[in-house]
């Protein structure tokens, strides 16, 4: 194996730095692969995991990928609409949506979080080599297009939607990919989100 490049930050201050604070969690528990599994959870087993991860006192919940299956989508709709009480999701929780930087799958994930408070929508792109050469045929140009596009296309739709939404980008296969286009690509998708300090942009 090659070793992998060390990065040269000397103004790096982290290593030093104590947590004083607890960090905001995110749960991912609901994220069950329903986009793939052969018998993923259903809509009942869904529902008494979201009621626990409440009682637990989450505040970000990932509840899965609205448009990978009707399951996924059905259940967006019953956490922003319905919730264990009745009442929806309450207002100091964020639903989290995963979609795919594709145009179709980003409104039918839009659809899904209709009336939601706060969301999060985070979106992804692959962008190591081997899926830029093999499954994309594309080069970095052609790839970091897809996420600036993509980044686009939420923020118009957020803008649309009334605003409130948070977005999270991920560069997918990151091991798989160069430092530097890592960089670059987050640098281009943060430019077109133009986070704040009040709402930041996740990576």
């Amino acid at each position: 194996y090659r070793p992998y490049p060390t990065l040269d930050m000397p103004d790096r201050t982290w290593p030093t730095k104590t947590i004083d604070k607890a960090p905001i969690w995110c749960s991912v528990d609901l994220r069950d692969g329903n986009q793939a599994l052969i018998d993923p959870m259903g809509h009942e087993r869904k529902a008494r995991m979201f009621r626990l991860l409440l009682d637990m006192g989450f505040k970000e919940i990932e509840i899965g990928f609205p448009s990978a299956s009707q399951t996924d989508f059905d259940f967006a709709r019953w956490c922003v609409t319905e919730g264990p009480d009745g009442n929806g999701t309450p207002d100091d929780v964020s639903l989290q949506v995963l979609v795919q930087c594709r145009p179709e799958l980003i409104t039918r994930t839009f659809e899904a979080l209709e009336g939601a408070n706060r969301p999060i929508v985070h979106f992804y792109n692959s962008t190591s080599e081997l899926q830029r050469r093999v499954v994309f045929g594309q080069d970095r140009a052609g790839i970091k297009q897809i996420a600036v596009d993509a980044a686009k296309m939420v923020a118009d739709m957020a803008a649309k939607a009334g605003g409130g939404f948070r977005f999270q980008y991920s560069p997918e296969s990151f091991t798989g990919t160069e430092i530097e286009f890592s960089l670059e690509i987050c640098n281009a998708v943060t430019e077109v989100i133009q986070p704040t300090a009040a709402n930041p942009l996740i990576h």
